[in-house]
């Protein structure tokens, strides 16, 4: 089996990563596959002939010339669609519209790439029914495959020379912007004597939130701004191994990896209460609040602070969410669309 892979243009410029770690870890484990040769699209050397599967990551509109040239060489077009899951209303009028209306548009050819593609994956049920609900896509044609954990050990003390020394903290990792919410979590934790340690930064674009969260935190000794830190580095491994919350404060969330990561590190989660990941069973004792209330965010943070670490839900991340049972999904949906010819 011959399986190419690519990411929108801009998917490798944004310093969070999601989506690139994503494809760089399906890249690397398929071609540990003796069965599958894996290869990333380039433009200027990549031949779609003699491949069988084309997966694409997230929608966007810069792919539907390249999914019409797969489709006509016979090649099966796999999506990871990666859609927000807000303002559904929208995509219902828009749909309507385009029914009625001899007009092409930006949105009219992501209703096209929906169709044109041969199956959709997505990360969680909510995913799905959006897609279902609102793209009118069939539910035979997506399947459910959550992002997988990261296999690097978390351990290492380096965090503490970052923070003054040895002691419990909160962890909050990521882009530091509006729909992360930061500074509502800086209110939360201000004056409490707690260690609250952000590693991330400002959005390119949209540094000013950044700043301001900076200047909320200022007065307060306890709240730590390590900057951004790459993924693989010894000091987010340590972060993660000795923190004993994170928070995830976002407003909204197409999966939210990060909070797998620090619960297979054994972190309490305290996470916002419209978190999709949080429909999986294995995050079923997590700490969830209303990530719009200063007081639940405090109150619920503080109790998870509280409690003993919560090691059954850190062994049901680490068994639900292994990559080599991620991976065996993605060939299954590959295999379907193959034997399907």
């Amino acid at each position: 089996m011959k399986v190419i892979i690519t990411g929108y243009n801009t998917c490798c410029q944004n310093t969070s990563g999601g989506v690139q770690n994503r494809i760089r870890q399906i890249y690397s484990r398929l071609a540990l596959k003796k069965d599958v040769s894996v290869e990333y699209f380039c433009p200027m050397t990549t031949r779609l002939d003699g491949c069988d599967i084309l997966h694409l990551f997230k929608l966007e509109i810069e792919y539907v010339r390249l999914i019409k040239c797969a489709k006509e060489m016979g090649v099966k077009v796999v999506l990871s669609s990666i859609v927000p899951l807000s303002k559904g209303w929208k995509v219902d009028l828009r749909r309507i519209l385009f029914k009625r209306l001899p007009i092409r548009s930006v949105n009219k050819i992501m209703f096209e790439i929906m169709d044109l593609v041969d199956f959709i994956i997505v990360e969680t049920e909510q995913e799905r029914n959006f897609i279902h609900k609102h793209f009118k896509v069939s539910n035979g044609k997506i399947a459910v495959i959550p992002n997988g954990i990261d296999p690097f050990v978390f351990e290492g003390n380096q965090i503490f020379d970052k923070i003054g020394g040895r002691k419990d903290y909160v962890l909050q990792v990521g882009r530091v912007d509006e729909n992360k919410n930061v500074r509502n979590v800086i209110k939360a934790l201000k004056g409490s004597g707690i260690d609250y340690v952000v590693i991330g930064g400002g959005n390119f674009g949209n540094s000013q939130y950044y700043k301001d969260c900076l200047k909320e935190a200022a007065d307060d000794e306890h709240i730590h701004f390590l900057g951004w830190v790459d993924s693989e580095s010894d000091l987010l491994k340590s972060a993660y191994a000795n923190a004993k919350v994170l928070v995830l404060s976002s407003f909204q969330e197409t999966f939210g990896l990060v909070a797998l990561e620090a619960g297979a590190a054994g972190c309490n989660l305290a996470l916002t209460k419209w978190l999709p990941i949080t429909d999986f069973k294995s995050l079923e004792n997590c700490w969830l609040f209303d990530a719009n209330s200063v007081d639940d965010i405090r109150a619920k943070v503080l109790a998870a602070f509280s409690a003993d670490r919560d090691k059954v839900t850190q062994k049901k991340i680490l068994e639900e969410f292994s990559w080599d049972k991620i991976i065996d999904s993605h060939i299954s949906v590959y295999n379907k669309l193959i034997n399907h010819a």
